[in-house]
Order: C-alpha cells, then structure tokens, then sequence
C-alpha cells in the first residue's frame, strides 16, 4: 500500500487538482498507523517509507481530512470559533492559554500523528497501599521490579486524597521551545529540565499524586497507546538503595497490563519521544 500512497502523493505535488490523487481517508488512517501498526517484519523500512512519504505532505490539511477543521494556534482556535466554525481539531504548540480552549475538541496534538495529547480525567479517592496492590492485581496488571516497594513508600497524603484533575500526557519534547531544543545541541533534558517548576508553570502543568500511575492504568487502561510507556511527573520515590525512582504505566501489544518503574536521578536523561503524564493546573 505504501507504494501507491508514495505514487498519489508525488503525482499530487504535481497536479494538486487532481481528485484522483488525494488520498482517502483510509489510505491517511493507514499511512499515519492510527488504526493499526505497521507489521513488525520490516517495520522499520516502512516507518522510513512512511515517513518520507508525510514529509511530501500538508499536515495540516491531512488531519483536516480526518477529523475536521483543525487549529494550529491559540490565536487561530479563538478566532475561528469568534467566527462561528466548529473546530474539531488542533495542531500546534502547547501553553498555559491553551487548555481552556480545548473543551470539545477530541484530537489534539503537538505534532502529528507521534504528538497527541491524551487527556484524561481522574478521580482519586482515599485508600491504602493494600487498597492499591488489591485494585492493581484486580485488574492483572504485573507490578513490575521496584514498583511493588514504591507503592509501599506511597506518603499518607497521596493515599488520603480525595479530588478530581485532569491530566495530559505529553512527549518531553513537548516541553520546550525550538530554541530551547537547539539549545540542548547533542544532549537530551535531564529530568532536572523536565520538572522545571518555571517551566512547568509556563505551560499550566504540574506533578501529579503518585497514586495517579494506579488510576491511569486500572481505570482508564484504554487510553493507553499500545506498546508505549506513559511516565508519571510526580515527587520521586526513594528505592531501597536510596535512588529515586516514578512510576510508568503500559499496555503492552496482546492487551496486558504493566506498572512499572523508572529511575529519575536529577541528571538522568530522557529521550524527547518519552510520554510523561501531567496534571492541569487548578487555574486551568
């Protein structure tokens, strides 16, 4: 298939008149794997074929396609819906002015198709550390190396709490500017840049309660993209070492489960396709 989405795409640079060379709506949902991935034998050649081919592409346009009229700013989502358009998507940078304006908007990325937000809504209530081995096993999500010891470390105030927040999930590289991406030259963020509180604050961001990881993954399992780790911002938990460690939550290829952990060292680094999970800001 990917031949034919690579010969509609070239003769459509040429001809853009063309009805016949745009793609369908399925050929799109194949060419960005949002349905399915590709097959694991030679998948890296068709990642690479596939994304030659969206680099000959309008993104923009694309997701349009797909999902409807899409906004790529916060200047460009006001405006359209002062202009009466119902936006369906958004394609563009994140704020803190961004949130509030995403209500009834389901696709929201950053880049497309590797950059969606996930959004979700979690509602914690007060437990126990055996309240939350019992929910996980419940469930049959394998608690995987350190994680059992750290939900044993989970502070009293996390497992009292009783609220409601939204969260989002985001690539690291999400988290800053182009020139702040450039800045790093050939390092990666550090976890020290990740959960910069300034930063944080500048996107209307914060960590979460460590119970959140157990929510995310006994209650909202679905919304995790499969084969993906989603890593927790929250206050890191000490190991029996002394090393301090967050949690992560999977949904493996065959529909398990998987709570695991991952270490968060002030100088560990983290690549910038990394998902990590935050909360919206209580003004937010």
């Amino acid at each position: 298939m990917l031949a034919r989405l690579e010969k509609k795409t070239r003769l459509l640079a040429q001809n853009r008149t063309k009805v016949e060379y745009q793609l369908t709506e399925e050929e799109l949902r194949r060419l960005y794997e949002l349905d399915e991935r590709f097959t694991d034998f030679g998948r890296g050649a068709q990642l690479s074929k596939a994304a030659e081919i969206r680099k000959g592409r309008d993104t923009a346009k694309d997701v349009e396609s797909l999902f409807g009229t899409v906004a790529t700013s916060v200047d460009d989502l006001r405006g359209k819906r002062q202009s009466g358009v119902s936006v369906k998507a958004y394609l563009g940078p994140i704020s803190a002015d961004l949130w509030p304006h995403l209500q009834g908007i389901e696709h929201v990325f950053t880049s497309f198709p590797e950059g969606r937000i996930t959004r979700r809504v979690l509602s914690l209530k007060p437990t126990s550390k055996e309240g939350l081995l019992s929910i996980l096993k419940k469930k049959s999500v394998s608690v995987i190396g350190y994680a059992q010891d750290m939900i044993g470390k989970i502070s009293e105030e996390d497992l009292e709490r009783d609220e409601t927040f939204e969260t989002v999930t985001l690539e690291v590289r999400d988290l800053f500017t182009p020139d702040e991406l450039r800045a790093f030259g050939n390092r990666l963020p550090t976890t020290n840049d990740v959960f910069d509180s300034r930063r944080l604050a500048r996107l209307g961001i914060d960590r979460c309660p460590s119970t959140a990881a157990a929510a995310i993954i006994t209650d909202h399992d679905a919304t995790l993209q499969s084969g993906r780790w989603e890593y927790l911002a929250m206050e890191p938990i000490s190991d029996r070492d002394g090393y301090p460690l967050v949690f992560r939550a999977v949904r493996y290829d065959d529909g398990s489960l998987g709570l695991g952990h991952v270490w968060a060292h002030p100088d560990y680094t983290w690549y910038l396709g990394s998902r990590v999970v935050f909360r919206l800001r209580k003004s937010h």
